[in-house]
């Protein structure tokens, strides 16, 4: 039954994972918790495991309120969430339970909560990286087992069209894209045509992110532009050493490896183009960061609605991406255009363009 517009105060509970890390999801969750918190005057709950700390990355309005739920025993870890889950609810009753968990405990919420309580799944795992659930590795689940779990839901909200699951009704599922905030600073600005000889890399340092292929190929771009230099921002996986390949290929003069940051407005607005390696992508929040600032992309080909041609120079290979790195490097021309493009195209993604689907959402379902 959808809401009375004068009936808008909600309680808000998200149900997440790794809400402390430098991540995408955390970043994301932020963004739309705060809105949620200070600017439709929600009030917001947020449930998380598997943090490592209680200390969040990213910023999180002190408005909102958080249950970290330690980590235990695989054997008893489950059912403890659970139980966990289950007091809180009773506890402070939310009218809306968002689970941006993509794992095996967000498959089971609905069937631990009240049908009274709205619920919404919200996808941030890509189609394939999300069904290994269902592949031999884990014969419990098939396609339309995964499909039968989420279907449990109120809505399932994905990120882009590519995303929407064959099994599960059309009218479920909602494409509601990750928001950007664009301050009033750079939404203004006529854009940067200043060289500044450094390309940008953003990403959890992990195999799937591709970061060995792109060593490879900044060793070929530097062979023609030995000036030309690459940061990547990133939480390192202590399993993969990507310094000891740097050295391997002769490159720390003109690669560097940094923390993750928590604003980097100045790393972006000091980058001459983004540089994205990664094997897959559900919504990358770095390529629309990067868009804002009027940065041109250069990635793979992506399945997202967020890759396109009129500002990424999408590769097939390693070799067309080294030719693309320089192609930007050489013609200022196509930088500047691509970059206009790009900036134009994040205002469509912008908080309160993507916030106003979502309290929209909210009333409805």
């Amino acid at each position: 039954m959808a809401r009375s517009n004068e009936d808008r105060h909600m309680k808000i509970l998200y149900i997440s994972t790794g809400i402390t890390n430098s991540g995408g999801v955390a970043k994301v969750v932020s963004l739309k918790a705060n809105y949620f918190t200070e600017q439709l005057n929600h009030e917001v709950h947020i449930i998380s495991s598997n943090d490592t700390s209680q200390k969040t990355f990213f910023n999180f309005s002190p408005l909102i309120k958080f249950k970290f739920i330690s980590k235990k025993h695989k054997i008893i870890k489950l059912l403890w969430f659970f139980i966990e889950l289950l007091l809180y609810i009773k506890k402070y009753q939310p009218h809306v339970i968002i689970v941006t968990d993509n794992g095996f405990k967000g498959l089971l919420v609905p069937f631990f909560i009240s049908h009274k309580i709205k619920s919404i799944y919200e996808m941030h795992a890509t189609n394939d990286n999300f069904i290994y659930l269902g592949s031999k590795k884990n014969n419990l689940f098939s396609n339309r087992s995964i499909a039968y779990f989420l279907s449990k839901y109120h809505k399932i909200v994905v990120l882009n069209s590519h995303q929407k699951f064959q099994f599960i009704l059309k009218d479920k599922q909602v494409i509601i894209p990750n928001p950007v905030v664009i301050s009033n600073e750079v939404m203004t600005s006529s854009g940067n045509s200043m060289v500044y000889k450094k390309a940008i890399a953003v990403g959890r340092i992990v195999p799937e992110k591709g970061w060995d292929r792109l060593l490879r190929i900044w060793k070929e771009v530097i062979t023609i532009h030995p000036d030309y230099y690459l940061e990547i921002y990133g939480e390192i996986d202590p399993k993969y050493n990507l310094n000891s390949l740097i050295e391997d290929l002769n490159l720390k003069k003109n690669v560097k490896v940094l923390k993750p940051v928590n604003d980097l407005e100045r790393q972006y607005s000091t980058s001459d183009f983004l540089v994205h390696p990664s094997y897959y992508e559900s919504f990358s929040m770095v390529i629309l960061e990067a868009m804002s600032f009027g940065l041109p992309i250069i990635c793979f080909d992506l399945t997202t609605d967020l890759v396109n041609s009129d500002y990424c120079l999408i590769a097939k290979n390693e070799q067309e991406f080294a030719e693309n790195c320089i192609k930007l490097i050489e013609n200022k021309e196509v930088r500047v255009q691509k970059g206009t493009s790009a900036k134009k195209a994040s205002i469509e993604y912008e908080s309160n363009v993507i916030m106003k689907k979502w309290e929209d959402l909210l009333l409805i379902i």
